[in-house]
């Protein structure tokens, strides 16, 4: 059984010649050695980049830079020891378990030997120690606000000769890390049968360091240690700030009360406060009118301008408030005019808005006041001070405009770009072409597995030859999986 496992394993990592392109170009690609007890190697590898170039091409320029790595076993296609770690140093001969240098590109495992796996300017490539299986995690905290945080590894879940080609078929799926204990800072927990631990998302601020571990029934290790930078951004909101402010306002905001009957517009009285405001000239008018116009006989150019009490109470009728407000002193009338001069409605309107990651909106509003624009969650959706609104991440945030007691509202929905496909079963020869809902911008397309399925930089997948590939799918910033299996 061991020298099955062995001749499998060593056929994934077979090497061929190096291929030659015209067309290169300078890139980088980072690379991370982690042995059974320590990490050995972190840094970048410069190098010339082209649509051909394998993981074996990366780890030859690493060793030709100096770095201090030396790999036995390349010249041969199988790597047996690693700056003096050797394969199979947990294990015994009568054991029917295998031990050795596993690698990952970007957070997959792929199903083909060094040699054959293409790489791309900027990916990552981590050779890891490990018992077989050994999986190589991947954290999910989609659901961290829930208290829910998930790892899962990209694993070989069976395999069969295929009596056509005469070759082997991996089959490959996303399976959860279970029994491994994770690090969250100094906080130790272990993943349950679903590959999850239970936080309280409150105990977390700012960045959180995450570290997972896990050996097996021969000491060695069974899942990858993650880097010694490896973490993630607790949601900072979850501790009550300022966005319970809109949270706990929007319920009793009052839709009640301020639907109109609290801006009070038809009974603010502007009837009540001119007629009765204006009662002090109509009730002027006739006794200023009369007991002065006696003598002159009601000349009201005459009374206008010998009486003085005429003008005095007339022609303050034009600004009746500063005459009267002070002069009346009624406590009415006071209480009347004030509404019309001072009070501002109190009022709140709700929308709602859908957005995918990166997209835009903008407030519609015309104002001389400042007003205040915040976001509930300034990690889904932030808004700047001119009322632009950029979703950031999946998730639901309230962006509040403000003027004095009056807020509008919307409720953001930010939803990540997906798939038409995250699964295909495709025949040797036949393609599918990827399409991204929710798309903003360009969208980039790679395949882990070119010789197996290849796709173009529109999103075309051809099936080449039988086996599993994972074409990876860069837009608006999220990366997106599609598996393909090719029959």
């Amino acid at each position: 059984m061991k020298k099955f496992i062995s001749v499998v394993l060593v056929a994934l990592m077979i090497m061929s010649l190096f291929a030659i392109s015209v067309s290169a170009e300078d890139g980088s690609v980072s690379v991370r050695i982690e042995g059974a007890t320590n990490t050995i190697y972190v840094g970048t590898v410069g190098l010339e980049i082209n649509d051909d170039t394998t993981v074996a091409d990366v780890l030859k320029a690493l060793i030709d830079s100096g770095s201090g790595v030396s790999i036995t076993g390349l010249d041969t296609g199988y790597i047996t020891e690693i700056n003096g770690e050797k394969a199979d140093q947990f294990s015994r001969p009568d054991d029917y378990v295998y031990d050795g240098w596993y690698y990952a590109v970007s957070d997959v495992v792929p199903s083909e030997g060094i040699s054959s796996c293409v790489v791309s300017d900027g990916d990552e490539i981590v050779l890891f120690y490990g018992d077989y299986p050994c999986q190589f995690p991947v954290m999910d905290t989609n659901d961290y606000q829930n208290g829910k945080i998930k790892f899962e590894s990209y694993d070989y879940v069976n395999g069969y000769m295929d009596e056509e080609s005469n070759e082997w078929i991996s089959e490959y799926d996303w399976c959860p890390v279970k029994n491994a204990v994770v690090y969250l800072n100094d906080d130790v927990y272990t993943t349950n049968d679903n590959g999850e631990i239970t936080v309280e998302p409150t105990d977390y601020t700012g960045f959180v360091t995450v570290q997972i571990s896990k050996t097996s029934s021969i000491g060695a290790p069974a899942v990858c240690r993650f880097a010694s930078d490896y973490g993630f951004d607790a949601d900072e909101e979850n501790a009550k700030d300022e966005t319970t402010e809109p949270l706990t306002e929007e319920p009793t905001t009052e839709e009640p009360t301020t639907a109109e009957p609290t801006t009070e517009t038809p009974t603010t009285e502007e009837p009540t406060t001119e007629e009765p405001t204006t009662e002090a000239p109509v009730t002027e008018e006739p006794t200023t009118a009369e007991p002065t116009t006696e003598a002159p006989a009601t000349e009201e150019p005459t009374t206008a301008e010998p009486t003085t009490e005429a003008p005095v109470t007339e022609e303050p009728t034009t600004a009746e408030p500063t005459t009267e407000a002070p002069t009346t002193e009624k406590p009415t009338e006071g209480t009347v005019i004030k509404p019309t001069v001072t009070v501002t409605p109190s009022a709140t309107f709700k929308f709602t808005k859908t957005l995918f990651v990166t997209g835009t909106f903008k407030f519609d509003y015309t104002s001389e006041s400042k007003i205040k624009f915040t976001s509930s969650k300034k990690d889904v959706a932030k808004v700047d001070g001119k009322g632009k609104v950029t979703a950031l991440k999946a998730g639901k945030a309230t962006v509040t405009a403000k003027l004095g007691k009056i807020k509008v509202q919307y409720v953001v929905t930010v939803k990540n770009p997906t798939l038409n496909s995250a699964k295909l079963k495709l025949n040797k020869g036949k393609s599918f072409t990827l399409k991204v809902k929710g798309l903003i911008g360009k969208a980039k397309f790679v395949s882990v597995n070119k010789n197996i399925a290849s796709v173009s930089s529109k999103g075309k997948i051809i099936a080449k030859k039988k086996g599993n590939a994972v074409i990876k799918v860069i837009a608006n910033g999220v990366t997106l999986k599609c598996k393909v299996t090719v029959k």
